[in-house]
């Protein structure tokens, strides 16, 4: 009898760890859609939400550091244009660590692509930064 108990808890283990672990693993997905998503609705409070309070930030590549929500979100404000929409078009995860490929429009038109590099800890952004970025036209 203690066999067949130990068998089923085993399977059961087996049946339950790949479902916890993939729940642990869509924390860096849901980030990423929430931010696309606040950067659409153009808003800084939403998108600096998403960020711990000792985020790393940095608004252009190669540029300088920017630390903690209220200096995010003062870089971020300016993000927020009317007609601008932002489509993550590629995600790549590993780790906590997710690339993001992100086009930007405005009025329709796509004219620009960045690639962000993020590392995202307990559902929020430790560190984001652009990679790449070019002109579509």
């Amino acid at each position: 009898m203690n066999k067949k108990v130990s068998l089923f808890l085993l399977l059961l283990g087996l049946l339950v760890l790949p479902v916890a672990a993939a729940a642990a693993d869509t924390q860096p997905l849901n980030v990423a859609i929430g931010y696309e998503q606040a950067l659409n609705l153009g808003d800084p409070d939403a998108m600096t939400a998403l960020f711990a309070d000792d985020a790393v930030f940095y608004r252009h590549i190669g540029g300088q550091a920017i630390t903690g929500q209220a200096a995010i979100r003062e870089a971020l404000a300016p993000w927020a244009r009317e007609n601008r929409t932002y489509e993550i078009v590629s995600l790549n995860m590993t780790g906590d660590e997710m690339t993001l490929v992100v086009d930007i429009s405005d009025q329709g038109v796509t004219w620009g692509r960045q690639t962000l590099r993020a590392v995202v800890e307990d559902g929020l952004i430790q560190s984001l930064e652009p990679v790449a970025f070019r002109f579509l036209f």
